[in-house]
């Protein structure tokens, strides 16, 4: 939650951070709870938000060919600014 207030509420009056988060604590909350009961232990990949973007796309792309390596026949990856592409082409 302090990442996404530090990304997202930059310049934010003090009264729109506390409507944040007071409807973070009555539906987030729960909702993130719940995420981490259902969601979280069947996950098949599950990657660190607080690593730099590019390395994130990595872990990810390498976790998606050693598990499908047999499927693909033609991974593409780009970079422009503060955009990345992963394409994977069966």
């Amino acid at each position: 939650m302090s990442r996404r207030f530090l990304r997202d509420m930059k310049g934010a009056s003090a009264e729109d951070i506390c409507d944040e988060m007071s409807s973070y604590l009555k539906f987030g909350r729960s909702a993130y709870v719940q995420m981490l009961k259902d969601i979280l232990p069947s996950s098949d990949c599950v990657t660190d938000g607080t690593k730099d973007i590019e390395e994130i796309v990595n872990e990810v792309t390498e976790m998606i060919l050693k598990d499908q390596s047999s499927c693909l026949s033609k991974v593409n990856f780009s970079k422009s600014e503060n955009n990345y592409k992963v394409r994977f082409f069966l």
